[in-house]
């Protein structure tokens, strides 16, 4: 899991304090995410047709994640569901009925439209499912000379890098893919009170933080540089980072709140 932790106090005293974990990713989330970044590149599209050419990274992305997939057959279309490969044929008089005539004209006019094929026999996704990093890696390595070994880090900015302090840990195992995605979005929540308004009103702005003028030798940090904005420090490790309950600490457990 990587971490972007604040530098700092904010300047507000509801604001961001030296060491909050402002965002988490884990590393399958990770993963997902840049590989979704490759596939999602516009391609050129027909100059003729303007319609997404077939075989793409793009249209291999929309079948990992979309739940229908949807072929024109003159002004009828058939959905095909991609998880039961169940098909239903839908026209202008079905109960769920399509007008494809006009409905692909509104999508054509969108630059970046998802309609591939040929004019007549347009095919085009929709809906969502949940896929895996392994599925979608899968995928794009037997596409494409991406690998997924160069992908394991989140694409922070220089800014990022500048302001803040970005940093990984491992899980139980010692791995930094032991920590799954909901125990990464829980390290990025508030500390919230509930005085009976319509929304709960929040006593620090994140709950977890990472002391991390202590971990200077175990991260080779030199704390004078992490808080020079002038420099771009990243902590991040690929292997031996240190681990996620040694170094997250719950301002409620603690009692520091």
């Amino acid at each position: 899991m990587e971490l972007l932790l604040k530098v700092g106090d904010s300047d507000s005293p509801a604001g961001y304090r030296d060491g909050d974990i402002v965002c988490a990713f884990a590393t399958d989330h990770i993963l997902k995410v840049n590989a979704q970044t490759i596939m999602s590149a516009p391609v050129e599209l027909d100059s003729v047709s303007g319609l997404n050419p077939s075989g793409t990274l793009l249209e291999l992305l929309c079948e990992i994640c979309s739940e229908f997939r949807f072929v024109r057959h003159g002004s009828s279309v058939v959905r095909t569901s991609l998880v039961t490969a169940e098909e239903t044929m839908h026209d202008a008089t079905t109960a769920e009925s399509i007008h494809v005539t006009p409905f692909l004209k509104r999508r054509l006019k969108h630059p970046h439209h998802q309609i591939f094929g040929e004019t007549g026999s347009e095919y085009w996704f929709g809906g969502t499912r949940q896929f895996s990093a392994t599925e979608i890696w899968s995928v794009l390595e037997q596409h494409s000379d991406h690998s997924r070994a160069d992908y394991r880090t989140w694409p922070f900015s220089f800014a990022e890098r500048s302001h803040f302090l970005p940093m990984s840990c491992a899980g139980y195992d010692g791995h930094e893919d032991d920590i799954s995605h909901p125990t990464a979005q829980k390290r990025c929540e508030p500390v919230t009170e509930d005085n009976g308004t319509p929304e709960p009103i929040d006593i620090a702005k994140r709950e977890w933080f990472v002391p991390y003028w202590d971990l200077s030798q175990t991260l080779s940090l030199n704390i004078d540089d992490v808080r020079d904005q002038a420099m771009m420090i990243d902590a991040r490790m690929t292997t031996g980072s240190p681990a996620l309950d040694a170094t997250n600490i719950s301002k409620v457990i603690n009692g520091l709140i």
